[in-house]
């Protein structure tokens, strides 16, 4: 029982929040017209009772004219107000159902987040893209595969990893720079340095940026390894025919 009267109270806090203000909104129209209707189905008992003679003073007039303003607006309101209460159980249904789904899309996004840090270096993912590509170095087939890669970061359909390196005031100094997502804007004049093919060379320069732009060099280059599965899930090689021709990561805008 206690709860239907929170409950209650709850739909009459909701009904009557705004409501004379929606009131004074519609009075004119909705006030003004329910007191025309009344007066007119009315008239005949209300000429029994003398109250619909014209007033015949500048004081009766205006007293006439407060009154209809009045009775406009506090008529609105009622009509307004029992509106909004029977409405209220719905519209406090929808809120809470809501903020429940809202609640619910950051609690899965919160549980995702675990699994879309860096976990893969980005030597695997170029291997992965293309399996031979020390194997035959005359055809440059890691080129082919930094032009996706860069393609992807570019686009933001990837997200890389690094440590600074280098800034433009020279070599990081100090302790180890701690891994940190790089902007997609990034790609837009940044390259690759292929150094990354060694396995011991995890803290060497993997990517620069145009030295106009200012922003650092990065090393230890990492990557989600479920995000480039998801990215490419077929045969690597086949799938540089889902990018559009024009490249975005070599655009000078």
């Amino acid at each position: 029982m206690a709860d239907y009267f929170k409950f209650t109270w709850r739909c009459v806090r909701q009904a009557w929040r705004g409501c004379w203000t929606k009131a004074n909104e519609w009075a004119a129209l909705l006030g003004g017209t329910i007191v025309f209707v009344i007066l007119y189905f009315a008239r005949h008992r209300l000429e029994e009772l003398k109250f619909i003679e014209a007033p015949n003073t500048y004081w009766g007039v205006a007293g006439y004219g407060l009154v209809l303003a009045v009775a406009s607006v506090v008529i609105a309101f009622f009509v307004i107000f029992i509106a909004r209460l029977v409405l209220a159980p719905a519209r406090l249904y929808w809120e809470q159902f809501r903020k429940a789904e809202s609640l619910e899309a950051d609690l899965a996004v919160a549980r995702g987040s675990a699994d879309l840090g860096p976990n893969w270096p980005i030597r695997e993912l170029f291997f992965y893209l293309e399996p031979d590509a020390l194997d035959r170095p005359h055809e440059k087939l890691w080129e082919r595969a930094g032009e996706q890669v860069r393609d992807a970061l570019s686009l933001g359909r990837l997200t890389v990893w690094g440590r600074p390196s280098k800034t433009k005031l020279g070599d990081w100094v100090g302790e180890r720079a701690a891994l940190r997502p790089i902007v997609k804007t990034y790609w837009e004049k940044a390259f690759f340095t292929y150094t990354f093919f060694e396995a011991t060379a995890k803290d060497t320069t993997h990517c620069y940026a145009d030295r106009d732009t200012g922003r650092p060099a990065y090393a230890d280059l990492q990557v989600n390894r479920d995000e480039v599965l998801k990215l490419w899930p077929g045969d690597p090689g086949d799938l540089a025919e889902d990018y559009a021709n024009v490249r975005v990561a070599d655009s000078p805008m």
